[in-house]
């Protein structure tokens, strides 16, 4: 269930990705439901048809901002576990992200692609912006259908089956020289 935003708003301006929280202020802004579409257009004709292929992913930005030393700290540990460090790249996943205002699209886990310069925009406030991408795990095959078996060629019916094979020809006599040479 998503939280309603007028009872518990509380929810809303929590933000934890990952296991790591922020305390500090946060705003998502993009295209959270996108679908691809294939326009089809005929040469000199008006309008198109439109052939829905289903949901794009989603892609989203995180703008954070930090007021307080505790917003900073909590800004250094969402950037450690969003862009790790290293030839590792087992470390490189995609992260649960169950703030209500993706939850409401179906968005589950996100994947860091890329993230602003850390700017001072007054005295006391810190920004930056991460940009997101959706994750989604790999789509189910369809497994309706079973592989055919490889056939066994030995087993098959052919008009050779059981006849014996055929006896050695007999040897070629030799040639004898005649009454020409």
């Amino acid at each position: 269930m998503i939280a309603n935003p007028f009872e518990d708003p509380t929810s809303w301006d929590t933000l934890v990705i990952g296991g790591v929280s922020f305390a500090g202020q946060h705003e998502w802004s993009g295209d959270v439901l996108k679908r691809k579409l294939d326009r089809r257009h005929a040469p000199g004709r008006d309008g198109a048809r439109v052939r829905d292929k289903g949901y794009d992913l989603a892609e989203l930005e995180l703008s954070l901002k930090c007021t307080e030393a505790q917003h900073w700290r909590d800004l250094t540990a969402l950037v450690a576990l969003l862009f790790p460090r290293g030839s590792d790249t087992s470390r490189r996943a995609a992260h649960a992200c169950d703030h209500p205002a993706r939850a409401i699209a179906g968005i589950t886990e996100v994947y860091a692609v890329s993230m602003g310069s850390v700017r001072q925009s007054s005295p006391t406030v810190w920004e930056t912006s991460i940009k997101l991408v959706e994750y989604r795990a790999d789509a189910q095959r369809n497994t309706s259908h079973r592989p055919r078996a490889v056939p066994d060629i030995g087993g098959n019916a052919t008009a050779f089956t059981g006849t014996e094979a055929a006896p050695p020809a007999p040897p070629t006599p030799p040639t004898t020289p005649g009454p020409e040479e």
